[in-house]
């Protein structure tokens, strides 16, 4: 097998899923049942790792890839998921399960870097499985506000200061607003917008700053570039920026990334401004 295009079929070390069915009952599937199911698998070792994302393509499916421990147990793991999934399927909140083939984008993150990236989206996804699963009544803003909170802190074990902040946010902004054809008018309203939660987004921030996660996967993957400025200059905090939000918003995810990305640009420009650009 070439190593630049690694291929995991079913029944070798990548068990790779998708679940086709309505966001919210396959979100409250993958906190609840999936979650019950995987904890003991990792806590015994059957299952080393995993991760999840959300995609369409065009129909709305969750992506669940998890590394086995043992190969030869894959038909196990595979039928005690089947059975968490009968009841929604009866009930046609989940509409189809299947497995395919994982091929990690060695091509995106560069292949001696996916050991580290397929850590860190066992770390994220761990996270957001918690936090999901404690927030079934929370208000919508909560996880907007988490999602910002996140951003921030992971920029923070990348080591990035205010204004290198400040750029890469509006660098990732004014590609997803070319990508939309954002409008003055939609400019206008995203002013407004701000201007309104603008203190709930500095809060937010600022219990970033109090997280005790710790993120070495994060700090090592900086850690493979030759020097901070090609790490900045990358793709990768931009790509990693977005699997996060991908794996936290139920719906609607590139439209509400643009409006993240919009706010947090204003927010550290706004910060550079009052502190100063070395901070």
């Amino acid at each position: 097998m070439n190593q630049n295009t690694l291929r995991y079929v079913p029944g070798t070390s990548w068990l790779y899923l998708r679940f086709y069915g309505g966001t919210q009952a396959l979100e409250e599937w993958l906190t609840g049942p999936f979650s019950v199911l995987l904890q003991p698998w990792l806590v015994a070792g059957s299952v080393d790792s995993f991760h999840y994302l959300r995609y369409l393509d065009p129909d709305y499916h969750l992506r669940i890839r998890l590394k086995l421990a043992d190969p030869v147990k894959s038909g196990e793991i595979l039928n005690s998921i089947s059975s968490i999934c009968r009841p929604l399927l009866e009930d046609d909140l989940m509409w189809k399960m299947e497995a395919g083939t994982y091929e990690p984008e060695t091509g995106r993150y560069g292949i001696n870097r996916m050991d580290l990236v397929e850590q860190w989206f066992f770390a994220d996804s761990v996270f957001w499985l918690d936090w999901l699963g404690g927030a079934a009544n929370e208000p919508d803003n909560d996880r907007w506000q988490k999602c910002a909170s996140r951003v921030d802190w992971m920029l923070n074990r990348f080591a990035l200061t205010l204004k290198e902040k400040s750029e890469i946010l509006d660098r990732m902004r004014k590609a997803l607003s070319a990508e939309f054809h954002v409008t003055r008018s939609i400019k206008n309203q995203l002013d407004v917008k701000y201007r309104t939660l603008s203190a709930e987004m500095e809060f937010a921030l600022k219990k970033a700053v109090d997280s005790t996660e710790q993120a070495p996967t994060l700090t090592d993957l900086g850690a493979t570039f030759p020097d901070h400025e090609t790490l900045i200059r990358s793709n990768l905090v931009p790509d990693l920026v977005h699997m996060t939000l991908n794996r936290a918003l139920r719906t609607r995810h590139r439209v509400q990334e643009l409006v993240l990305y919009d706010f947090l640009a204003r927010y550290y420009r706004s910060a550079v401004a009052r502190r100063g650009s070395d901070q």
